[in-house]
């Protein structure tokens, strides 16, 4: 299935603060950022696209935390704490908003 408007998916709504991932196809060493991977972290980081995006969670005093992410936003992941889903017959990374390591910028 095609993404959307803005880049999201159709079809498909994330509900707390749970972020669906289109991995990259080829990962490589550095990042357009410049950001290094180190060669023991090669094989377990990385880097996709943001498709679909819960707004948020609340903490453990119940406070509401909105997401900072945003669909479209690339990012930096471990392949050890994601779940992989197929939705729609396409491979994607399923995990928490804490999971992602870092934003790629530039």
């Amino acid at each position: 299935m095609a993404l959307g408007r803005a880049g999201r998916l159709a079809g498909i709504r994330m509900v707390g603060d749970l972020v669906l991932v289109r991995r990259a196809e080829d990962t490589e060493k550095t990042s357009a950022a410049g950001v290094i991977i180190l060669p023991g972290e090669a094989e377990t980081l990385h880097e996709g696209t943001v498709v679909a995006i819960g707004q948020g969670a609340y903490s453990v005093r119940g406070v509401f935390i909105a997401t900072m992410l945003r669909v479209g936003d690339r990012v930096l992941f471990s392949k050890h704490v994601n779940l992989a889903v197929k939705v729609f017959g396409e491979d994607y990374a399923c995990m928490h908003e804490g999971q992602i390591y870092a934003v790629v910028e530039g």
